[in-house]
């Protein structure tokens, strides 16, 4: 009985701290209809933009390919966002696994190392993913 109850414990503890996000935003996901509203896009960039990218935990969505082009949602979690946003992973080599796998079985994967630029050119928001280090599955 004891070992039950330490075992427990320990995935209340481990479910938890897996989900433990705190965010100074607030309801950020419910602002907009959509992470392909521009006025959304605007706002988390510009919050993005004041944001180390180690103090952010990042995480993988579902995929999606548009026009030649492959997206991934990505949830982005800090103390200052609270945001998904619709990434483009064309040009990523280190995605190489993820797109052909057309974003199977990493759904929730974390991702450490995330290197990124927002273009903000013309009449929409773009986030492209550059590089990452590792996906943490």
């Amino acid at each position: 009985m004891n070992h039950i109850k330490k075992l427990l414990i320990l995935i209340g503890v481990g479910a938890v701290g897996c989900n433990n996000h705190r965010c100074a935003t607030g309801a950020m996901y419910d602002l907009y209809d959509t992470v392909a509203n521009k006025e959304y896009a605007m706002e988390v960039a510009g919050r993005l933009s004041r944001v180390a990218p180690e103090k952010m935990d990042v995480y993988m969505g579902d995929y999606s390919a548009e026009n030649g082009r492959e997206y991934l949602q990505v949830a982005l979690h800090s103390d200052s966002v609270c945001a998904v946003v619709k990434m483009d992973i064309t040009d990523c080599a280190e995605m190489y696994d993820v797109k052909e796998k057309k974003g199977m079985g990493y759904r929730s994967a974390g991702i450490r190392g995330l290197k990124y630029k927002i273009d903000s050119g013309g009449n929409e928001v773009r986030f492209v993913m550059e590089s990452i280090e590792d996906i943490i599955d």
